[in-house]
C-alpha cells in the first residue's frame, strides 16, 4: 500500500486523504472516484471512516451490495444485486482505495459476543489512532436494544481486538399512563473522556447517555443520563434534547461532531409523501437549545430510497484547504448515500412486459462549515 503524501490528494477532495474520492461513485472522467469499491464492496453506506494513521483507514458500513449484475447504461447501476444490511468493515488506503485485510479471525464483519436476531450499525466513533467504538441496534426475541463494542486497533499491525462489549439498558420514562420506552441505538459520539450514546422515544425524541471511554463492559462504571440539571446516574431524572420549538425529533439515526465549544448533530426529519431529509443542529453546551444550521440534506423517500441512515459527519477527516477559494472556511466533511433507481434506456422492452428498474447507491460527499 502507498502511503500518505500532499501531492497524492485530488483539489476535488474533500479531505487531505483523499477518502472523498475513493469512496465515491464511480467516474468515466476520473479513474480514482470508486476505487475503494470491488467486487465484496460492489458499493456501501459509509458510516465512519477511523484513522490509523499514514493513509490507513478503518471504514465501517451500515449496508452493501454484493452478486452484481451490472446496468449497461451506468457503471454505478445494477440490474440486480444482494443487498448485505449486516455491519462491515474493512482496512483501506486513501490514497488508493486498495484494501488490506484487518488482521485477527474477524474478516469483513465485525465481531460480537452478543446474541441476537439481527443487527444493524447505526454509528460509530474513534479516540485517537487506536480506538475504534461502534453502536449496534440489535433485536432478539422481538426486543430491540443498542449496544455499544469497544475495540483496541494497532496500527501498525492493523491488529484488531475487542476490547468490550455493553448493553445500554432500555429505560422507561414518563408519567404513569404515559410511559416512554428509550432505547440508546441512535448515534454515538466521543467527547472528553465520555462515550455519548444518543436513544429515542417512540415519537422520536433524543435522550443522551455516557460511560467513560475505557469502561465498556464494566459494571462498576454506571451510566450517566442527561437531565435538564446535568449528568446523573438516576435514570428517571432524563430528559429529551430541545430546539427552540420543543423537543429535538429525528425519525433515524443522528451523527455528532465538534467544533471549539460547539457541538454538531445531524437529525434524520419526515415531510410530505415520505419525504426523508437530515438538518443540522448547533448547541454551545448543556443547557443551550439545539440550533438549525445551514439547508437539509435530500435523504431519499421512505420505504423506497431513503437506505436508514442519516447525514454522518467525519471529524477524523481534516479538511482539503486546496478545494476552496475561501481558506477562512472550517468545516467538517460529511457523507451520506441515497438509493438511485432508474428505468431502462428506450428499446429495450423488459421480458415478459415487466417493467425492469435498474437500482444504483448514490454516495455524496460535502462539506459542512462549522465556524458559522
Amino acid at each position: 500500500m502507498s502511503t500518505y503524501a500532499p501531492d497524492q490528494i485530488p483539489a476535488g477532495s474533500y479531505d487531505n486523504s483523499a477518502v472523498s474520492i475513493v469512496v465515491s461513485n464511480k467516474s468515466a472522467s476520473d479513474s480514482r472516484r470508486g476505487m475503494f469499491f470491488d467486487d465484496e464492496f460492489v458499493v456501501a453506506s459509509p458510516i465512519h471512516f477511523h484513522d490509523m494513521g499514514n493513509g490507513q483507514f478503518v471504514g465501517v458500513f451500515s449496508e452493501r451490495w454484493h452478486t452484481v449484475t451490472a446496468s449497461s447504461s451506468d457503471p454505478n447501476l445494477f440490474d440486480s444485486h444482494v443487498a448485505d444490511t449486516s455491519p462491515s468493515w474493512v482496512v483501506f488506503d486513501g490514497t488508493n482505495g486498495h484494501h488490506g485485510s484487518i488482521s485477527g479471525q474477524y474478516g469483513n464483519t465485525p465481531p460480537t459476543n452478543v446474541s441476537y436476531d439481527s443487527r444493524v450499525v447505526v454509528g460509530a466513533c474513534s479516540r485517537a489512532n487506536s480506538y475504534l467504538y461502534m453502536l449496534q441496534s440489535y433485536t432478539k426475541d422481538e426486543k430491540t436494544f443498542g449496544v455499544v463494542s469497544h475495540f483496541h486497533i494497532n496500527p501498525v499491525t492493523r491488529q484488531v481486538n475487542l476490547m468490550g462489549e455493553e448493553s445500554f439498558p432500555n429505560i422507561v420514562v414518563g408519567e404513569e399512563g404515559e410511559e416512554e420506552t428509550v432505547i440508546f441505538d441512535r448515534g454515538i459520539t466521543y467527547s472528553s473522556l465520555y462515550l455519548n450514546v444518543a436513544g429515542r422515544d417512540s415519537m422520536g425524541r433524543i435522550y443522551m447517555a455516557r460511560k467513560n471511554w475505557g469502561s465498556v463492559a464494566k459494571r462498576n462504571d454506571l451510566i450517566e443520563y442527561q437531565s435538564d440539571k446535568g449528568w446523573t446516574q438516576d435514570p428517571s431524572r432524563i430528559v429529551p434534547l430541545k430546539d427552540s420549538d420543543g423537543d429535538l425529533i429525528s425519525v433515524g439515526p443522528v451523527s455528532f461532531a465538534e467544533y471549539r465549544g460547539r457541538t454538531w448533530v445531524s437529525v434524520v426529519q419526515s415531510g410530505e409523501a415520505g419525504a426523508v431529509s437530515a438538518r443540522m443542529y448547533m448547541s454551545r453546551g448543556l443547557w443551550d437549545a439545539w440550533t438549525p444550521k445551514g439547508s437539509p440534506y435530500d435523504l431519499g423517500v421512505m420505504g423506497e430510497s431513503y437506505l436508514g441512515g442519516t447525514v454522518y459527519l467525519q471529524p477524523a477527516l481534516r479538511i482539503n484547504a486546496a478545494r476552496f477559494d475561501d481558506f477562512s472556511v472550517t468545516g467538517v466533511p460529511v457523507v451520506y448515500a441515497v438509493k438511485r433507481m432508474a428505468e431502462p434506456p428506450e428499446g429495450e422492452p423488459p421480458p415478459e412486459g415487466e417493467p425492469i428498474v435498474a437500482e444504483g447507491m448514490d454516495i455524496f460527499w460535502e462539506l459542512h462549515p462549522v465556524n458559522s
